[in-house]
């Protein structure tokens, strides 16, 4: 072999060596990452706050993210060591909250769920509390009212002494 081919080889080794360690390097932020997002996962769900409704996101080559609910997202943004909250709109993404403390994406993750909580219960609560009412019902009601209103102007009239009986 020839001294240019094996500075190639060791210059192809190289750029081999360089690429393994990029990748290891890649794969360990992000199993970071995910572990910081299981993390807090497990609080919100010890804490009580959220269900089984918490979804994580781990697919390969993509950015690990914690779904709170169809439009609110929590991923490690830009680095490993902070939280980064998001708004999926229907036209934008809003950033709500990026730090790097559990804590406070804990309170503002919780804050997030209940208001949601809250939201679906009044949803559900105006759904169960309007009543359904059969023809039946309604003639009976327009009836009773028709004569209750017919004897009250009746009882007027004699007490006015307009209408002698």
């Amino acid at each position: 072999m020839s001294v240019k081919q094996l500075q190639i080889r060791d210059d192809v080794r190289r750029a081999r060596d360089a690429e393994s360690a990029h990748l290891q390097a890649a794969l360990r932020v992000s199993g970071a990452k995910s572990l910081r997002l299981q993390r807090l996962r497990d609080v919100l769900q010890d804490r009580g706050v959220a269900a089984e409704s918490l979804d994580l996101k781990l697919a390969p080559g993509e950015e690990p993210a914690l779904w709170l609910n169809l439009s609110h997202c929590v991923t490690m943004k830009p680095d490993a060591a902070n939280y980064h909250l998001a708004f999926h709109g229907a036209k934008n993404i809003e950033n709500i909250l990026e730090t790097s403390s559990l804590d406070d994406m804990v309170a503002t993750c919780s804050r997030i769920l209940a208001h949601s909580r809250v939201q679906a219960a009044r949803e559900q609560g105006v759904d169960a509390a309007s009543p359904v009412w059969d023809q039946a019902t309604l003639v009976y009601v327009w009836f009773t009212g028709l004569v209750t209103g017919v004897a009250a102007l009746t009882v007027y009239a004699i007490i006015l002494k307009k209408l002698v009986l």
